[in-house]
């Protein structure tokens, strides 16, 4: 059976509706406007619970009890846990700025002020891992997740799209590949030993990266 916390809700109860309409902005049910001030209590105690016990142990049953919001009506704004959970897990991660130096290795520089400080973060990276674990078991929630990080990668997806036309990568290679290339030492290196990585690594990491980007020579 699937080890994770939301057991009372299965796969089949998580819709696979794109991400950025998890929040039903007028309630067909009761025939009124859903209220801001409850979404925005919902989605603070759901933050402070992933915050403490980590995303594996999160339930809407916890959420219900610390925020005092019933739970038909945190349904009504999420129409099920693993919304709520990624709603909530895009507000602890900051989303990348969109940033245009000129060159890769200046942006990757500007983007590095920005993902150094979240992957340091124990337990950012303890959320994130958790729920990719998770969204691997379950694949609508995988879907869910899937649709997030496609918009919050978006403007990375650009930088790498934008060094390619001035040929700074090699213009055969996907940009998801040439993201897992920058990306994945660092997470790896934080994964293996656990210890926060220091702005020199992390640079001199990118720059050995960016080097394998580049065309071939022939």
């Amino acid at each position: 059976g699937n080890e994770w916390a939301i057991r009372y809700e299965t796969v089949a109860q998580l819709d696979t509706a794109p991400y950025r309409n998890f929040v039903t902005q007028f309630d067909h049910t009761m025939n009124r406007p859903l209220s801001r001030s409850a979404h925005d209590k919902i989605l603070e105690c759901a933050r402070s619970l992933i915050g403490e016990v980590g995303a594996d142990r999160f339930t809407v049953d916890e959420v219900v009890r610390r925020s005092g919001v019933a739970k038909t009506t945190i349904y009504r704004h999420f129409t099920n846990a693993g919304r709520l959970l990624i709603a909530a897990l895009d507000e602890m991660i900051e989303t990348p700025v969109e940033v245009d130096t000129g060159s890769l290795r200046g942006d990757l520089d500007a983007l590095l002020i920005h993902y150094l400080p979240i992957l340091n973060n124990d337990t950012k990276l303890r959320t994130i891992l958790t729920v990719m674990r998770a969204a691997a078991d379950d694949h609508a929630l995988r879907a869910i997740h899937a649709e997030m990080l496609r918009s919050r990668l978006s403007p990375i997806f650009l930088m790498i799209e934008r060094a390619q036309a001035r040929g700074e990568v090699d213009p055969d290679l996907a940009p998801e590949v040439a993201l897992s290339m920058l990306e994945g030492p660092l997470m790896m290196r934080r994964m293996m030993t656990g210890e926060k990585i220091s702005e020199a690594t992390a640079r001199d990491t990118l720059e050995r990266v960016i080097r394998a980007l580049a065309p071939p020579t022939d």
